[in-house]
């Protein structure tokens, strides 16, 4: 071979994971347990007169906060909040044919803390509920090349089966290839330029810290070469667990890798173009480098302790913190704590200044039996004296209160506002 005449780097990996996992008899507490998470929350929003979605929702499993998302194709899909990966509950009385809890890895965790750290943190969560067996779906083996591969053609392949080739799609920018796609489920391989891709994608930053890492330059020419594998093709190798794909994935790249292979169109003899001359054309000497580099020692090392995964933080972003900030806002709207600018700053003072921790806002909430709980005002910061304030003017109209002494303390509280310089009838 001419592997010898390329020298360029490579990173090789498993670019996406789907799989089930074979429930025990106890798995019917856990589901019934979600679905009343759900309702409860639900409930609440209801009664609140919030309008909510999905997204607001969120449950406990094992102490791991989960994202309500959707329900598809009779699975409850969640998200964990580091969105490290997805996962599905299904009624366990319904379609028995189909295992009860389906999982799927995300970049996020991929790329961070490996799929041996992912395994380990899916496996200690659901610990109670499942007997160890992860029958699987889905995976993409993939390979990041760092060189120029725009230059390739769908007529520079060929394949096993000529059911491959007669499935392709390409996407070209300038007359240069952007992606090409070859073949169709349950077997198909994608080519794609990888820095395109990154320059509008929300993974950006967590990809250019993995390349910076493994001495990838993403300024530089970057290219996907990726095969998806479902269920039905995995089984004719047999592979039908998480595990016996991490035992043959180095194999099964490989096969792919002539099962759908590049040619050197110059080793072709003649003239002619049918499919007999090309399928003897010899493999292009670079897609025998790339086939040779896939190896997944290195990524497989990528593999975090599970209290480093369950500890693991992420990157926040603007978008993160306006969602988090929606879910505060909707949170305090139920519990009737009003947000306005002075709550803000009054964050901002606190953080500043390291006062004591505001006030529970349950003071203000007095029972109907209970006498009122009245704070020294001057004791008080700026926002916890105005929504003391709220709270004595809502008494002022409630006929089961001492009107008389409502008024004394009001009068008190409006003083010390005047005190600090807000005028008695602030705009509340």
């Amino acid at each position: 071979m001419h592997n010898n005449t390329y020298d360029f780097k490579t990173v090789s990996g498993i670019d996406t994971l789907y799989f089930f996992y074979v429930t025990t008899p106890r798995y019917e507490l856990l589901f019934q347990d979600i679905l009343m998470q759900i309702d409860m929350q639900e409930l609440h929003f209801k009664q609140s007169g919030i309008r909510y979605e999905n997204k607001d929702i969120y449950i406990k499993v094992d102490k791991t906060t989960l994202q309500y998302l959707s329900k598809a194709q009779g699975f409850y899909w969640f998200m964990d909040t580091n969105a490290l990966f997805k996962i599905g509950f299904k009624d366990p009385m319904t379609n028995t044919n189909l295992n009860d809890i389906q999982v799927q890895y995300m970049a996020n965790g991929i790329y961070t803390i490996g799929i041996e750290g992912l395994l380990r943190f899916t496996d200690d969560l659901l610990k109670e509920y499942i007997t160890g067996e992860r029958p699987i779906t889905r995976a993409d083996l993939n390979i990041f090349v760092q060189r120029d591969l725009s230059m390739i053609k769908k007529e520079m392949f060929v394949t096993r089966k000529r059911l491959f080739i007669s499935h392709y799609k390409e996407i070209e920018t300038k007359h240069q290839l952007e992606s090409l796609y070859i073949g169709k489920k349950p077997f198909l391989l994608r080519e794609y330029d990888k820095r395109a891709e990154l320059l509008k994608s929300k993974k950006q930053a967590l990809m250019k810290e993995y390349f910076a890492n493994h001495d990838i330059d993403i300024k530089q020419p970057l290219f996907n070469i990726e095969f998806e594998f479902h269920r039905d093709y995995l089984k004719g190798f047999g592979i039908d667990t998480v595990d016996r794909l991490l035992e043959r994935a180095e194999l099964l790249f490989k096969d792919s890798m002539d099962a759908i292979r590049m040619i050197d169109t110059k080793s072709i003899t003649d003239n002619t173009t049918d499919g007999n001359n090309r399928n003897r054309a010899s493999t292009h000497p670079m897609w025998e480098y790339i086939k040779d580099a896939y190896t997944l020692k290195e990524f497989l090392q990528l593999d975090l302790s599970l209290e480093r995964v369950k500890r693991k933080t992420y990157l926040y972003t603007f978008e993160d913190a306006i969602t988090d900030h929606m879910i505060l806002a909707r949170k305090c709207l139920t519990h009737q704590i009003p947000i306005s600018l002075d709550f803000y700053q009054e964050v901002l003072d606190q953080i500043a200044y390291a006062k004591k921790p505001i006030n529970d806002f349950t003071l203000y909430k007095r029972s109907m039996d209970d006498k009122p709980q009245h704070p020294d005002v001057a004791t008080l910061s700026n926002f916890e004296l105005k929504t003391y304030v709220r709270s004595l003017e809502h008494d002022m109209n409630d006929k089961d209160k001492d009107l008389t002494l409502t008024m004394r303390h009001l009068g008190l509280a409006l003083d010390e506002l005047d005190r600090r310089g807000f005028p008695k009838a602030f705009p509340f």
